[in-house]
Parts: C-alpha cells; sequence; structure tokens
C-alpha cells in the first residue's frame, strides 16, 4: 500500500541542510490502525541519530501542526 509522506528540509541558506522530516499521514494504512496510529513523523539531523514520533486516533491535527512548527523553527532538534 502507498502511504502519503512528506519529506521536509531546513536550513539557511536553503542549500544547508541542517535536519529532515518525513511526515506520514496514514490514515488508509491498516497497520497503523490496529497500532492506533494516524501520523509518523521521523527526523534526521544532519549530525544525529534519527528519531520518530508517532500521532495516535485522538490526537488533534492541530496538535501534530504545532509539533511540525516547533522542529521547522528550531531544526537543529
Amino acid at each position: 500500500m502507498s502511504v502519503p509522506r512528506r519529506t521536509l528540509s531546513t536550513g539557511s541558506p536553503p542549500t544547508t541542510v541542517r535536519a529532515r522530516f518525513c511526515v506520514g499521514w496514514l490514515p488508509e494504512d491498516p497497520s497503523a490502525w490496529q497500532r492506533n496510529i494516524v501520523w509518523h513523523v521521523r527526523v534526521q539531523p544532519a549530525d544525529g541519530d534519527a528519531w520518530i514520533q508517532e500521532f495516535g486516533l485522538h490526537t488533534p491535527s492541530e496538535a501534530v501542526a504545532g509539533f511540525l512548527a516547533v522542529l521547522v523553527t528550531n531544526s537543529s532538534c
């Protein structure tokens, strides 16, 4: 199954990547529903270990948007 995902990169100047974020919206992924997950965020800092944050069925999309805004604003995460 193809899952919609988007990759965001941050850096200043724009050619300097400080971090990459992959955001997955998983409403049609059966395995995600079994785990009660609908959002999957993978972060790969330019100089650190990757990490993942997942959000469940009852997490408002506004909370996920706020989380992403903080990541983009503070891309040294």
